[in-house]
C-alpha cells in the first residue's frame, strides 16, 4: 500500500502543483467574496479576533516562533502525513529555538515533506470535537473562540517555518513548493472560514464560491485566447 501511494503521489505531484498555481487567483477572489458575503459581527468577535490576536502574539513575543509548541505542531503534521500514507513513525525530536526532526520507515513522499505548510492538523482535531460532541448554546461561543486561537496558531506556525533555508522545500523541490503552497493554503483557509461560519455544512458552502470563480477565470482566459487568433 505504501509503495502504491508513493507512486500515485509522485505521478500527480507537478500536475497538482500546476493546478494550484493556475487557480491561485480565482481561489483568492473566491475567498474574498466568501468572507465578505458571510461576514458578521459575531464571527469577527468570536473567530477572527482570536485568529488575528494569536498570529500577532506569535509574531511579536520573543521565543514563541521557536517554541517547543510551534516545533511540535510542525513535526506532528509530518507524522500525521506519514501515518496517512502508511509510513511507520520511528521517532521525533524537538529542540527549543533550534528545530526538530521526525523519522519514519519507508521511502517517504512529498506530502510528508510539505504537509506542515498547508495541512491544518490542530484545527482538524478541534473540528473533530464538534463532530463528536456538537456545539450548542453558550458552549458554541467558547468553541469558536478556541477554534480561532488554534487556527491563528496554525497560520503563525506556518509562516514562521517558511524561509529560504528551509530544508523541507529543498527536499520537496523549490519549484514545487512555490507552485503548490499558496493555492493549497487559499483552499484550506476557505474551509476553515466555512467551518467557523456553519460547522461542517460550511465546507460545502465554500464550494459554491470556488466553482463560479474558477469557471469565470477559465472562460476569461479562453476569450483572450480566441481574440489572439
Amino acid at each position: 500500500m505504501q509503495d502504491a501511494i508513493n507512486w500515485f503521489l509522485k505521478i500527480i505531484k507537478y500536475p497538482l502543483a500546476t493546478l494550484c498555481a493556475f487557480f491561485c487567483f480565482p481561489l483568492f477572489k473566491a475567498l474574498l467574496s466568501f468572507i465578505s458575503h458571510t461576514f458578521s459581527v459575531d464571527l469577527a468577535v468570536y473567530f477572527l479576533l482570536p485568529v488575528i490576536g494569536t498570529v500577532f502574539l506569535w509574531s511579536l513575543v520573543p521565543g514563541l516562533s521557536g517554541s517547543a509548541l510551534t516545533i511540535f505542531g510542525h513535526e506532528a503534521t509530518h507524522m500525521l502525513a506519514a501515518i496517512l500514507t502508511f509510513h511507520k513513525p520511528k521517532g521525533m525530536s524537538i529542540e527549543q529555538d533550534k528545530g526538530g526532526s521526525f523519522t519514519y520507515e519507508g521511502k517517504g513522499n512529498w506530502l510528508i515533506t510539505i504537509a506542515p505548510y498547508f495541512f491544518p492538523t490542530f484545527p482538524l482535531l478541534w473540528m473533530l470535537i464538534d463532530l463528536l460532541l456538537g456545539r450548542h448554546g453558550q458552549f458554541e461561543q467558547w468553541y469558536i473562540i478556541g477554534f480561532g486561537v488554534i487556527v491563528g496558531f496554525h497560520i503563525a506556525a506556518n509562516f514562521t517555518q517558511i524561509h529560504s533555508e528551509q530544508t523541507d522545500f529543498k527536499k520537496a523541490g523549490y519549484l514545487f513548493s512555490m507552485l503548490f503552497i499558496p493555492g493549497s493554503n487559499l483552499l484550506l483557509i476557505g474551509y476553515l472560514w466555512g467551518f467557523a461560519l456553519k460547522g461542517w455544512s460550511g465546507l460545502g458552502l465554500w464550494h459554491q464560491y470556488i466553482s463560479p470563480a474558477c469557471q469565470e477565470f477559465i472562460k476569461n482566459i479562453l476569450n483572450h485566447v480566441q481574440q489572439l487568433f
